[in-house]
């Protein structure tokens, strides 16, 4: 008896659909699983971003309160502070700064600044500021390549060396 070559076509057909129909089933089951596996780590990263966001937003805030705290401060010296750019322009002064020299500061250049304003003395170091005398210390800035500077009113120090010289001639007359 012979094999009706119909059937035996229809037979491997039906034979190549279902080793077809297993393979695309095997290769759903792995992009399931791959996909599972995608979802398993999305979930983790957002879960670590999260973290992360929450550790930036409380060093976000410290540094908001420490610089709060750094104005505060500078805005409570007696001494005069001005920062300097890397240009010997001026881009920021405290109030006590603005009181001895004036309030059109920022964004001068500091050499116009100490010509329009002081007048060197004898003493190395002190300036005369209208009625005023002052000595004024320069640091570099570490972190930027800027300057700040220091601006003391020595003038009731200086009045009481130069009483207490002129007292010491006359007892010695």
């Amino acid at each position: 008896m012979q094999d009706n070559p119909v059937t035996s076509d229809s037979d491997t057909k039906a034979a190549e659909l279902q080793r077809a129909f297993a393979m695309f089933n095997q290769v759903s089951a792995e992009l399931t699983q791959a996909y599972e596996a995608l979802q398993v780590r999305a979930a983790s990263l957002t879960d670590e971003l999260a973290v992360a966001n929450g550790e930036l937003r409380r060093q976000y805030q410290e540094k908001e309160a420490l610089s709060e705290r750094l104005s505060s401060l500078l805005d409570a010296l007696p001494a005069g502070v001005v920062l300097l750019d890397a240009a010997a322009v001026v881009i920021a002064v405290n109030p006590a700064a603005v009181a001895l020299l004036g309030a059109e500061l920022v964004g001068r250049h500091w050499g116009d600044v100490a010509r329009s304003s002081l007048v060197p003395t004898l003493t190395v170091g002190e300036w005369l500021l209208r009625d005023r005398r002052v000595s004024i210390a320069e640091s570099a800035l570490p972190s930027a390549s800027g300057k700040i500077l220091l601006i003391h009113d020595v003038t009731a120090a200086h009045q009481m060396k130069t009483d207490l010289e002129r007292n010491q001639r006359l007892a010695a007359m």
